[in-house]
């Protein structure tokens, strides 16, 4: 059998979930922006990583794969 197939209620079923799970975790970040504790931690976040090297600010400000570029 296919490893991206199994066995469901209506027979053989694609499991190539990919495209479903991206728009999930999207969804979930744009409901994420009007969440003031939730956008406060990724603040936090973000504060540390640059604190700490770990990402620039021309990392936050270039291009999003898969998207068009971060408006300034």
């Amino acid at each position: 059998m296919d490893p991206k197939t199994h066995v469901g209620p209506r027979g053989l079923q694609r499991t190539n979930t990919a495209a479903a799970t991206e728009a999930r975790k999207r969804k979930t970040a744009v409901r994420a922006i009007d969440d003031p504790a939730k956008l406060a931690r990724a603040a936090r976040i973000v504060r540390a990583a640059l604190a700490s090297d770990r990402i620039t600010i021309d990392e936050l400000t270039t291009d999003v794969p898969g998207g068009g570029p971060v408006a300034a």
